[in-house]
């Protein structure tokens, strides 16, 4: 199996990390946050327009390829404060459990180790614990609620999870 990922640069890309959250957050959202909350968020974050301007706001955005096929995707930003926001980190059904996401994590620690910065952070739904369990596992620890409002009544009830990058991982990462 091979994983690869591959920078979103232009509109053919943004359409497809579009097209892949429809499909992603569709399965993976279902029975944890409301449909109508759903298209909302998908037509707002993760539109192929609003890609498009995350990434001039400074966010990174990859295709998760698997033997060529996309798999997910992810996305991130450096912060001013030595920090990354893992902003967005999904897999498709037909991949998780296969080492994909330890894999996306790793270019994700690497780039954070790269840039000097301290630790990863993000945030889940509460109410998402297979993901809550997957993160701790890759060593994310739980720092407690945050509520954000995304816009048109809709509250986001998550978790913030964060990882630090030790030295000694820094520099193994680096070397990697």
């Amino acid at each position: 199996m091979l994983i690869e990922l591959k920078r979103a640069e232009n509109e053919k890309d943004f359409k497809l990390l579009a097209k892949l959250a429809r499909s992603i957050w569709r399965e993976h959202y279902d029975g944890i946050v409301d449909m109508a909350q759903i298209e909302y968020m998908l037509e707002t974050k993760q539109s192929p327009e609003a890609i498009a301007n995350q990434i001039e706001e400074g966010y990174h955005y990859s295709v998760v390829l698997v033997d060529t096929e996309p798999a997910g995707y992810l996305s991130y930003r450096f912060e001013e404060n030595k920090d990354v926001f893992l902003n967005k980190f999904y897999v498709a059904a037909p991949y998780r459990g296969r080492g994909v996401g330890q894999y996306m994590l790793k270019i994700v620690e690497n780039e954070t180790a790269k840039g000097g910065c301290k630790k990863i952070w993000l945030v889940v739904n509460k109410n998402n614990t297979d993901t809550i369990a997957a993160y701790e596992k890759m060593g994310f620890l739980n720092k407690g609620p945050l509520k954000t409002d995304i816009g048109n009544g809709y509250i986001m009830d998550d978790y913030h999870l964060v990882k630090v990058i030790t030295f000694a991982s820094r520099i193994s990462l680096i070397d990697a």
